[in-house]
């Protein structure tokens, strides 16, 4: 896939996240780091690259890096929320 393309889709991700999303799940900045963590950290050729069948393990993976990478109030997992 084209890199620029990659990079829109990146931006587009990233931006799509409201701060309706993060409402309540910690303190400031944690929307910014996520976006933040989706359009540096996350590379999509590898995502598309992937057997179908490691989806579940590359997502938890890529879940348990942002979970780092967020400020330290939003980093619990939330059951229920």
């Amino acid at each position: 896939m084209d890199q620029s393309f990659l990079r829109g889709v990146q931006d587009f991700l990233a931006n799509s996240f409201s701060v309706s999303v993060v409402r309540r799940m910690g303190p400031e900045g944690t929307l910014d780091s996520i976006r933040e963590f989706i359009k540096k950290r996350v590379d999509l050729r590898v995502v598309s690259e992937s057997d179908p069948s490691d989806y579940s393990y590359l997502l938890d993976e890529l879940t348990d890096k942002l979970r780092k990478s967020m400020p330290r109030g939003a980093r619990q997992l939330r059951e229920n929320a």
